[in-house]
């Protein structure tokens, strides 16, 4: 058993916080079952995603022996695939355990990750749209089990936003570390398409920030013109917006950064939460979080 662990994709596990979302949003509401549907969901989702990084990188053999950012593939190829068919017959497991209507997501990210790997992976800008949405997948699966908050169009379209111009990043980090100087066969792009890659995801930052301003001028003044444009909140703390809005203008930090000073060597992600003052943010928001809720049913 111990064994499985060690085949975990811990630092994209990560990913999967995203599912915790809704909690940031509504204190007031919170209970224990809601807490312990959302960790059911992680579960569930965690062993998804696990199986389909074994199955992309089995897919993906060999032309990952030329890109630099890949770490060194610790199984043989036909272990990866015995790997990702353990991680979903787990899936089958949980599935058939926990029969929830909110499962539909599982099958959503996998038919999207299906169409990614085989159609559009290599399809110019048609990957970047694919990308986005599996963290788009992500927030809708949270909300779907949290149940308690109603998403808004614009919110949807802050998370796409920032989510497509990270898609943008990992591009461009992949031709600077690569050398992508011509067509290639590891992503539709090289150094040609830099500067169009670099207007796009300037746009897309740009507009996020704006939405997320709007959304914070709304969360202070409780502005009627602007009410429900993300979501209905129903306890604004000042204090906990405050450290998340301080993450979110540290991440767009890093992301200008990258677009238009200079790339890390390294991917986007791994990046951002090896990064020492997100690791403190990202604590500070966790701890302070834990404290409201322990506090909740002290």
């Amino acid at each position: 058993m111990l064994k499985i662990l060690k085949y975990l994709r811990y630092k994209h596990l990560l990913k999967n916080l995203i599912i915790f979302l809704p909690v940031f949003f509504d204190f007031e509401n919170l209970n224990i079952s809601q807490i312990k549907l959302l960790i059911i969901a992680f579960i569930g989702f965690s062993l998804l995603t696990n199986a389909i990084y074994y199955l992309n990188d089995y897919t993906d053999f060999k032309i990952d022996k030329y890109n630099i950012l890949k770490k060194k593939i610790i199984l043989k190829k036909e272990y990866l695939l015995l790997t990702a068919c353990f991680f979903f017959f787990l899936l089958l497991i949980y599935l058939y355990i926990f029969d929830y209507t909110f499962n539909r997501y599982i099958f959503l990210y996998l038919a999207n990750f299906l169409i990614y790997n085989y159609y559009l992976k290599k399809i110019f800008f048609a990957d970047l749209i694919i990308l986005s949405n599996f963290y788009i997948i992500r927030v809708l699966y949270g909300f779907a089990v949290y149940e308690e908050l109603d998403l808004s169009i614009l919110f949807l379209i802050f998370i796409y936003l920032f989510f497509f111009t990270l898609a943008i990043c990992k591009r461009l980090i992949q031709i600077d570390v690569n050398l992508l100087r011509k067509t290639n066969n590891l992503i539709p792009y090289y150094k040609k398409n830099k500067p169009l890659l670099k207007i796009f995801a300037n746009i897309t930052l740009s507009l996020s920030i704006i939405i997320y301003s709007l959304f914070i001028f709304y969360s202070i003044t409780n502005t009627y013109i602007f009410e429900n444009i993300f979501i209905q909140n129903k306890a604004f703390n000042k204090f906990s917006y405050s450290l998340i809005t301080t993450l979110y203008a540290y991440l767009v930090f890093i992301l200008h950064k990258v677009i238009n000073i200079r790339s890390p060597k390294k991917d986007i992600f791994e990046f951002i939460i090896k990064d020492k003052f997100t690791i403190i943010l990202l604590l500070s928001i966790i701890i302070y979080h834990m404290n409201i809720i322990l506090n909740l049913y002290a």
